[in-house]
């Protein structure tokens, strides 16, 4: 039957859960690490027309030459392994309805696709590479609108939020998928939102399950 308890989130703090917590905060490293390798490119790099697959590019050409591609394409499947490791430690934390579940099952799948993306650099295996970053993409902005709907009731600002990272994502993907003309920022809008809300997800279920774990003071 189901519980008669109203929903709370985190709904379990257990260790399995702080990983998954700190799996998801350490996501970030997919942002600081761009910044490392875009500042050592060999070639300008346009946020404009470079995609990022670009920086993990193994060769040096007239038009991509980036010198940090292994550490880029590692970081891709660090942050993959991140996100869904993350989502599998992590998935007793949310409330038990089925966006929920569906959330964490396919930030998982979003995980392997950037993990399949790091493995196949876009002038090894473009093929494999496309696929794992397609996949990687939607089911990132799928799983924000899941977790976002999963959390409303309990905590509306940040379900909110949630959902609307995976909106623009989702617009930004049909975007850079109809061709544009700057592929670079319609990539960006595509991936950028929805995975920095996976690092404010992670950061908020460390700090709420921190906040629970603090003594209350006795007046006095």
């Amino acid at each position: 039957a189901p519980s008669s308890r109203p929903p709370t989130f985190p709904a379990v703090t257990n260790r399995r859960v702080v990983l998954g917590a700190a799996l998801w905060t350490l996501s970030v490293l997919f942002f600081i690490d761009q910044a490392i390798a875009i500042a050592a490119s060999r070639r300008p790099y346009s946020l404009a027309t470079n995609l990022i697959s670009d920086l993990g590019n193994t060769t040096c050409g007239p038009a991509i030459c980036s010198p940090l591609h292994t550490f880029v394409n590692a970081t891709f499947v660090v942050v993959g392994l991140c996100h869904a490791l993350g989502a599998l430690a992590s998935h007793r934390a949310w409330p038990r309805v089925r966006s929920g579940r569906l959330g964490v099952e396919l930030l998982a799948i979003a995980g392997a696709g950037l993990i399949v993306a790091g493995l196949s650099p876009e002038n090894v295996d473009p093929a494999a590479h496309a696929r794992g970053a397609l996949v990687g993409l939607v089911a990132l902005n799928l799983a924000m609108l899941a977790l976002g709907w999963s959390i409303l009731a309990v905590k509306p600002r940040l379900g909110r939020l949630a959902q609307g990272a995976g909106v623009v994502g989702l617009v930004g993907t049909g975007y850079f998928l109809a061709g544009s003309g700057a592929p670079g920022i319609a990539e960006r809008i595509a991936d950028y939102p929805s995975a920095a809300m996976v690092v404010v997800l992670g950061a908020t279920l460390l700090v709420s399950i921190v906040s629970q774990a603090r003594p209350a003071v006795a007046p006095g």
